[in-house]
């Protein structure tokens, strides 16, 4: 039995602000006034992780230990009585001190050397550090650790337990000005967990650039099954979560070792006694790959994945299934002119349901390129790439898209995040390069492509193409220059029902020689209700209308105000 899992990144949640009073009101008291009593919430790495009932708030009667330096110094403990920390706190008139160093943790510790309960788990430590006035402070709390979550597949589930979590880093001890974790690596704590009605077990992990968490089923019939995450980089304030499956879940791809397996037998080569049957299954002669879980690379292991698809006598034609799984940290680091997961993809191939998350493609020499595929005849659908990089440094005419370079298929309920290309070229897509293919109900927030030359945030060039009903939000794009938030070229084809942020002298279209533009424009950021409407009103009628065989995703307005698609 193999076993896989995965990490992954998360969600920022915001925080109202408390008004202020000024300060000048508070020294004529030389008081101190001490308020703040509100968590961040956890960074959430997808929004796989559902937190239910985080506490984000402290309750009145709750204590913290407090400290001053600098111009004044104290060590003290307070308490929260009416939104206001109450407690021993030294005068201000006589030192008139004007910035110190405050630093809260909550709860209180005994011991800043043994931060584990005697079941051996981590207490989840709120703190805030900051530089400020000593008149009035308002905190600010933070996470110091990183949080786990753990979820059994429906088979491992069912005859567990309990599951032991052992962190191959443990925290040695906590110190302060400035707060800093120290390690160690011998008598590791484990964390013990019984078997829940969840099938997701939850723990505080400490932050390392370089943790290890060695994980054990125990299973009713008296088996132990191992297996564990390895060398990940975990931050404090980050919820990461993993998938635990087994090959008792059916055919399919589980581990780094089956993808890799997985491209040495796609391409004709042997690997070791693997059998291409092993991965997928097959109804009414269509095969379908299956990824059973999340999948996390190192640099080491992406090295040895194989060119799939490579030409168009070896293109892709089969079903891949992500399964809404994610294959995390692959790195192409080589000068091959096409780099992708899937270089070809044929008219019956499908790419869907696959999420890539800090995917690098480098490399020093001309590059034609695509996180997904480079040339995509097929289709590519409910596939997600967020935190990824394309780059050269070679000044040529590279031609790069962040999901595909040249699109003549159709590519549908697709989004693009938080990702970057960094390639001096003008012919940068930010999520095709070129589409003369079909392009429905797309998105992308947050791209970078301020360092390419000519460049469109939805592709570089339509020339007979279809674009209908994607949204970008590219907040900052304004200071780029040859850059259109749709398209930096149109000369044919069409553009319908698109929309993006209004920003100064922003355009929608770099230069426009030819095609239909219907329905599309920059919308203030106060406006997202509205494009939600206009968005879903497409799929209700034109999209219905002229796509009946797709099932098109909603669109819902994400708490910050931007158009998301839902999942």
């Amino acid at each position: 039995m193999k076993i896989t899992l995965y990490k992954l990144i998360l969600i920022l949640c915001c925080l109202g602000e408390v008004a202020c009073i000024p300060q000048d009101d508070y020294m004529e008291t030389d008081l101190m006034k001490i308020s703040g009593y509100e968590c961040k919430s956890y960074h959430l790495a997808s929004r796989t992780i559902k937190i239910e009932n985080e506490e984000t708030t402290l309750k009145n009667g709750s204590q913290i230990s407090f400290y001053l330096k600098g111009d004044i110094q104290t060590e003290t403990q307070l308490e929260l009585k009416d939104g206001i920390w109450k407690g021993e706190l030294p005068e201000l008139s006589n030192s008139n001190p004007t910035t110190v160093t405050a630093t809260a943790i909550y709860p209180v510790l005994e011991n800043y050397n043994n931060l584990y309960s005697k079941e051996g788990e981590l207490t989840d430590i709120w703190y805030d550090e900051q530089v400020t006035s000593p008149y009035k402070i308002e905190l600010k709390f933070k996470h110091l650790f990183s949080r786990l979550s753990i979820e059994l597949s429906e088979s491992l589930q069912s005859s567990l337990e309990q599951i032991t979590i052992t962190p191959q880093q443990k925290v040695a001890a906590l110190s302060l000005f400035p707060i800093k974790l120290e390690y160690a690596d011998t008598e590791l704590p484990t964390t013990c967990l019984k078997k829940n009605t969840t099938g997701i077990y939850t723990l505080n992990v400490p932050p390392h650039e370089n943790q290890t968490c060695l994980i054990s089923l125990q299973m009713s019939d008296g088996k132990i099954l191992s297996t564990k995450i390895q060398n990940q980089q975990m931050k404090g304030g980050v919820h990461y979560y993993c998938k635990i499956s087994s090959k008792e879940d059916g055919k399919g791809i589980y581990t780094a070792e089956d993808f890799i397996a997985f491209s040495y037998l796609m391409i004709g080569k042997t690997y070791g006694n693997r059998t291409l049957d092993e991965f997928y299954t097959e109804k009414d002669g269509i095969r379908t790959f299956h990824l059973r879980s999340d999948i996390v690379f190192n640099e080491e292991l992406s090295s040895q994945i194989q060119k799939i698809a490579m030409g168009t006598s070896m293109a892709f034609n089969d079903i891949f299934n992500g399964n809404n799984h994610t294959i995390s940290g692959i790195i192409f680091k080589n000068n091959r002119t096409e780099n992708s997961l899937f270089t070809h993809i044929g008219k019956s191939g499908v790419i869907e349901n696959l999420i890539l998350d800090n995917m690098t493609i480098n490399c020093t020499t001309h590059l034609t390129a695509g996180l997904i595929s480079v040339y995509n005849k097929g289709t590519i659908r409910n596939c997600k790439i967020k935190n990824s990089l394309i780059s050269s440094s070679d000044t040529e005419s590279n031609m790069v898209g962040l999901i595909c370079n040249s699109n003549t298929g159709i590519i549908y309920n697709c989004m693009v995040s938080n990702s970057a290309i960094e390639c001096s070229s003008n012919n940068i897509g930010g999520i095709v390069r070129g589409c003369t293919g079909t392009m429905l109900n797309c998105l992308a927030i947050n791209i970078d492509l301020s360092k390419c030359n000519e460049k469109g945030g939805f592709c570089n060039s339509v020339t007979k193409g279809t674009i209908h009903n994607c949204y970008i939000y590219d907040k900052g794009a304004a200071e780029w220059e040859k850059y259109g938030s749709f398209t930096s070229t149109i000369s044919g084809g069409s553009i319908n029902n698109c929309f993006g942020l209004e920003e100064s002298n922003k355009k929608a279209f770099y230069k426009i020689s030819g095609g239909t533009i219907t329905n599309c424009r920059l919308y203030p950021e106060t406006e997202g209700a509205e494009i939600i409407e206009q968005l879903n009103s497409w799929i209700e009628t034109t999209g219905k209308e002229l796509y009946p065989d797709k099932e098109f995703k909603k669109w819902i307005l994400s708490p910050d105000g931007i158009p998301n698609l839902q999942n």
